[in-house]
């Protein structure tokens, strides 16, 4: 049995009670943070965002005890297996990285290089950049990151687009006011529901009342 099929077994063990709100796409990208988070603390912190973000589970106490649970799963299954701390360069979570991947925690990367991961081919990592980049957390304005924020509005993945609009609107300056709600305003009609109907609140909200930074 692979890794991934007892990832996946795991997850759907875990979570047996909130099945039906359990999509093969959200399953796909737990299994994601499970094998991209670089410890065990890290991939408790993405799950349990993970499970607010999509509504999953709404009760704190409830996720930390399915969270707890799904990580005593994967210890019995052998699956979380944390390299030495004599090769850090090499130190993952399940699977070993190349040595010269990047990687968000990395403090020497250039802007270039952070950036590029927002790129990533995995969404669970392009997430992580995005959180990383929310005006809740960095205090500058910096010009280089609205741009990308606002640029992954388009996003393929429905869950990084869902937190583009937290990064829009926790915190954006006013004097941002017009590229925010344009940014929003291209994405009233969202393919995906959670999407279109927090824009539809956000929106609302702006035009009602002049505020957008409600998240």
């Amino acid at each position: 049995m692979t890794t991934s099929i007892i990832i996946i077994d795991s997850i759907q063990e875990s979570f047996v009670q909130y099945f039906d709100k359990l999509e093969k796409e959200t399953v796909s990208y737990l299994e994601g943070l499970i094998l991209e988070s670089e410890s065990e603390d890290e991939m408790k912190e993405q799950i349990t965002n993970a499970c607010s973000d999509f509504e999953i589970i709404q009760d704190a106490s409830e996720t930390a005890k399915v969270v707890e649970h799904l990580v005593s799963i994967l210890r019995k299954k052998g699956v979380l297996q944390f390299q030495s701390s004599a090769k850090p360069k090499a130190k993952h979570l399940v699977c070993e990285l190349i040595p010269k991947e990047l990687k968000l925690s990395d403090p020497n990367l250039t802007m270039d290089q952070y950036l590029e991961l927002t790129r990533h081919s995995n969404p669970a990592i392009r997430i992580q950049v995005l959180r990383t980049m929310c005006p809740c957390k960095v205090k500058d304005d910096i010009d280089q990151l609205w741009t990308r924020i606002m640029e992954m509005s388009s996003d393929p993945d429905p869950r990084v687009r869902y937190q583009v609009i937290h990064d829009l609107c926790d915190g954006s300056p006013n004097w941002r006011e017009d590229q925010v709600i344009k940014t929003l305003e291209s994405m009233h009609n969202d393919p995906d529901a959670k999407v279109r109907r927090t824009i539809n609140n956000v929106l609302t909200n702006y035009r009602y009342h002049g505020k957008w930074n409600i998240l």
